[in-house]
């Protein structure tokens, strides 16, 4: 008491206010703090989730593209002409949408293996221009003209199934799983799809017997699906 004694009015009213001040101020940084986070993560999810989009809407041209390269290789580059050309604009379209975003894409916000597995699909997209060529001049098999696109799609839907690795949200993830076992069913089938129209171009099966394992995936892809869709 002999202390509060010698203490002026002024002292003793700060001295009341520095408790609820600082209970202030903790919850205050700590509402920044959260503010800050969700912000930080609201931003990551919609980063991840416009580039799955923009990436599956390059794949789903590209797919087309293989598919109308299988038929123009089959008929020995007689047949689909006017197609192929108008169908390769289309996926150049979606290239330019795709270059654009990532122009502001920092993929190595993601960890090294989301950013290293984007590096491999876009290396497999950079050699789009010449693969064209080699159809257009008949350089190649029919097998070779369709594998590369396989392989570039499959390298992009390697790097959207990343996403639900990196994402903060579980349910982000969940979905995100999903989506991809779809987009590889739709991958298996576009692959029987151009296997088949080379078939009917080059009026044989060519060796390997690679379309008997083609004709089992999309089932297998789908039912992962459906099983994630339905476990609550």
């Amino acid at each position: 008491m002999s202390l509060l004694a010698h203490m002026s009015l002024r002292t003793r009213l700060l001295m009341t206010l520095i408790l609820p001040l600082s209970v202030l101020l903790y919850f205050s940084i700590s509402a920044f703090v959260e503010r800050t986070t969700l912000l930080r993560e609201t931003q990551l999810l919609q980063g991840l989730s416009a580039f799955a989009g923009i990436s599956s809407d390059f794949v789903h041209e590209s797919q087309k593209e293989r598919g109308i390269t299988s038929v123009f290789m089959g008929g020995q580059g007689e047949t689909f002409v006017a197609e192929l050309s108008v169908q390769r604009d289309s996926t150049d379209q979606k290239v330019q949408v795709l270059e654009a975003f990532l122009q502001q894409f920092n993929a190595k916000r993601f960890g090294p293996v989301f950013a290293q597995k984007l590096d491999t699909a876009l290396q497999q997209l950079a050699g789009l221009g010449a693969h064209r060529d080699a159809v257009n001049a008949g350089h190649i098999s029919g097998v070779e003209g369709v594998d590369y696109y396989t392989k570039m799609h499959l390298a992009f839907l390697d790097v959207i199934a990343e996403i639900s690795k990196v994402s903060p949200n579980a349910e982000l993830s969940t979905l995100v799983t999903t989506y991809v076992h779809f987009l590889h069913a739709k991958e298996r089938a576009g692959q029987e799809q151009a296997f088949m129209a080379n078939i009917f171009g080059l009026g044989k099966f060519p060796p390997g017997g690679g379309h008997i394992e083609l004709l089992r995936g999309p089932a297998g892809c789908l039912h992962g699906c459906v099983f994630l869709l339905c476990d609550p």
